[in-house]
């Protein structure tokens, strides 16, 4: 099978979210829970930690059912404001639609992987009107566990009913962050990654040792 799963901020769009106000929100509200519960929080530790990690960390180590969904609610609250307020700038890059349709008439499956919120992620494909290209897109919403936990990758490869890699599988894992090279690494799928003005630098991207580095989408038909 010829499948590609790609990341949207950053890869298909530009990215635009506010990465440090967005965090130093989540810190306010961590600190407030952790007085008010008596929670015990490394906050020191979880102040290092990005906003998808930070995410997973309180879905994993909140035992009370209750509180954990409050957190949580208050976290997707938070990122959705971020999400809405990147989705007003975000820009699609260069040669997308070109290249998604070469893609598809070369009989390759796409599909989307996405830490962003349901909302937001439909608002950009329908804006664009790119969401025909994908057989099946998972948002934030989809899942309890954030890139770059494999969760969304694993509910993508069910739906293709891909229990294990072939070898005559060309499969990739198109993205831009260091989130991405993790989450590929972890899924066991080879990494594309795309290095322009995204989450991360050139040099943080290199050093962790993705598959494949390029510098435009369109360099993507070598794969295929």
């Amino acid at each position: 099978m010829n499948l590609l799963i790609s990341d949207l901020e950053g890869t298909l769009v530009d990215f635009q979210w506010k990465l440090k106000e967005s965090m130093d929100e989540m810190c306010k509200i961590i600190k407030g829970y952790n007085i008010n519960y008596n929670l015990g929080l490394p906050i020191t530790k979880l102040k290092r930690l990005n906003y998808s990690k930070l995410y997973n960390y309180f879905q994993k180590n909140i035992e009370n059912p209750m509180l954990k969904k409050k957190i949580i609610n208050d976290f997707d609250r938070i990122y959705d404001f971020y999400d809405e307020d990147a989705a007003k700038r975000w820009r699609l890059k260069s040669d997308v639609v070109t290249i998604l349709k070469q893609l598809c008439e070369k009989d390759v499956k796409i599909a989307l992987c996405s830490n962003v919120g349901r909302k937001a992620l439909d608002y950009i494909l329908d804006k664009y009107k790119i969401k025909i290209f994908f057989d099946i897109t998972i948002s934030r919403d989809d899942v309890n566990f954030l890139k770059p936990s494999i969760e969304g990758v694993k509910k993508i490869l069910k739906f293709y009913k891909i229990k294990k890699k072939e070898p005559q599988d060309n499969i990739y894992f198109l993205g831009d962050s260091l989130t991405d090279v993790y989450t590929a690494k972890k899924a066991k799928i080879p990494s594309i990654i795309i290095v322009d003005e995204g989450e991360n630098s050139f040099e943080e991207i290199y050093k962790h040792d993705p598959n494949h580095i390029i510098y435009s989408i369109k360099e993507l038909l070598m794969f295929y």
